[in-house]
């Protein structure tokens, strides 16, 4: 059966999203397209399955942000190390649509 996770944080709501698997017990969400302000987003979320936590992901101060889009694709590429403890890992979002520029594609 399906159960909520009773959170205290969490992203708003959203549809053209994606969701990824990262590191087995994470889930990490991108962008989307909020109805109710007409603007795709470009946040990232991070859902934590051990603690059943969400949390914002901050992007470093000299990183380039991804542009914001919604109904995009994402995959995960990560490392592990002989423990099979995920190290390092990578969300690669390509495509898409863009509400800055209706019609265009990423």
């Amino acid at each position: 059966s399906w159960i909520k996770p009773n959170t205290k944080v969490e992203p708003p709501v959203r549809i053209g999203h994606t969701m990824t698997t990262l590191c087995e017990t994470r889930v990490v969400l991108f962008g989307g397209w909020d109805s109710l302000t007409n603007v795709d987003k470009n946040d990232t979320w991070m859902f934590d399955g051990v603690t059943e936590t969400w949390s914002q992901v901050k992007l470093l101060a000299n990183s380039n942000s991804i542009p914001p889009r919604s109904s995009h694709s994402a995959v995960s590429a990560h490392q592990e190390d002989n423990s099979c403890i995920c190290k390092e890992s990578l969300l690669v979002v390509p495509g898409g649509l863009t509400s800055f520029n209706p019609g265009t594609t990423l």
